[in-house]
């Protein structure tokens, strides 16, 4: 990639194609069975936003202090400056992760395209510290991802459509922007006041719920925290994330009891009691009523 701010040690797998999608947009793909455990390292050079899925299994890994996870069926979108990242991954290890960078220029000016206002800008999510956003993928985002897995698929008899690929990634970050600018666009369609910094708390409230899993708070507690009255966090979050905090909190003791029990090192009691289930019975039900099968099928 001519220009690109990124920089990553020797692999076959990390990045197996990368290319510059537009001006200030890179695209990377990383495809590939690991043959032996490996340390990947990569550098990123200047501020860059990254808007990435893992179509293979969850993915961890370390983004300068911070740990960040990837998981399939959710978008993670990623606000850094020049920082140093790094994951060891076992040998066996299957690998499908799609990742678009954006510098601040190109993230700027998709962001006045999405909600046609200037304040919107990467300086409004960037800190200190990685910042992690993540979003469930919808049908048509699935979609767009496997086409543009497909255009990339190492066929030597054919030639990346660029422009496919293109208009592919910029919906992509289309439907990403978004979801980053829904609480003040959704709010104002549903004439609901909500300050900045209530927006902000908005934003940050899963990475606050999915720290307390085991003992989540009441509404009313979490209200309290977030110093917003319970009736308007309820409204604002099934708004911006399309659920009840409930169904979000369920949502994810799931999959993290599906992550503890593939480990092999937790059978089903200890998986329930680490997310919080004191009752096995309904932990079970629920689980199979979200995977479609016992937690006592799920094996290493």
């Amino acid at each position: 990639m001519t220009d690109s701010p990124l920089r990553y040690s020797p692999s076959e797998v990390f990045p197996s194609l990368a290319w510059s999608v537009q001006d200030a947009v890179f695209d990377t793909i990383s495809r590939g069975v690991l043959k032996e455990t490996q340390q990947n390292q990569t550098a990123v050079l200047s501020p860059m936003c990254e808007l990435c899925y893992s179509q293979s299994g969850p993915l961890q890994g370390q983004v300068g202090k911070t740990q960040v996870q990837v998981k399939p069926g959710f978008a993670s979108i990623g606000f850094m400056g020049a920082a140093k990242g790094q994951a060891v991954y076992a040998g066996g290890t299957a690998v499908e992760l799609l990742s678009v960078w954006l510098q601040p220029q190109s993230f700027n000016r998709f962001s006045q395209m999405v909600s046609d206002r200037v304040e919107y800008d990467f300086s409004r999510f960037q800190s200190e510290q990685y910042r992690q956003y993540e979003f469930k993928s919808d049908p048509r985002e699935l979609w767009l991802i496997r086409q543009l897995l497909r255009l990339s698929a190492p066929d030597p008899t054919l030639s990346l459509n660029r422009m496919l690929a293109e208009a592919y990634v910029q919906e992509l970050v289309a439907i990403n922007l978004e979801r980053l600018f829904l609480p003040e666009i959704k709010t104002r369609q549903a004439e609901v006041s909500c300050s900045k910094t209530e927006w902000e708390s908005l934003r940050n409230l899963p990475q606050l719920l999915t720290r307390q899993l085991q003992q989540p708070p009441s509404l009313p507690e979490l209200a309290q925290q977030l110093q917003m009255n319970d009736c308007k966090l309820k409204k604002l979050f099934k708004l911006y994330y399309g659920t009840t905090i409930y169904g979000y909190i369920r949502q994810q003791r799931m999959e993290q009891a599906f992550r503890l029990l593939q480990t092999g090192q937790y059978n089903v009691s200890q998986a329930a009691a680490a997310v919080g289930y004191s009752n096995l019975s309904h932990f079970a039900a629920t689980f199979k009523e979200t995977y479609g099968v016992n937690p006592r099928e799920i094996r290493f």
